[in-house]
């Protein structure tokens, strides 16, 4: 769910009915959260070893 402010113009929003389509979107679902975390692993490290303090947003 994202907040309401999050959507700055409803109408640009569309519903997806084909049951195909939204398994295939279900499915990407868990990979992106899987390579974000992996992405900010990643950036955490670097800075880390640059003795940045990490702050990702």
């Amino acid at each position: 769910m994202l907040p309401a402010e999050a959507i700055k113009d409803e109408n640009a929003l569309f519903e997806i009915i084909d049951s195909k389509v939204l398994t295939h979107v279900n499915n990407l679902v868990p990979g992106l959260a899987q390579a974000g975390n992996a992405a900010n692993n990643v950036a955490q490290d670097v800075q880390t070893a640059n003795g940045d303090e990490c702050v990702l947003h």
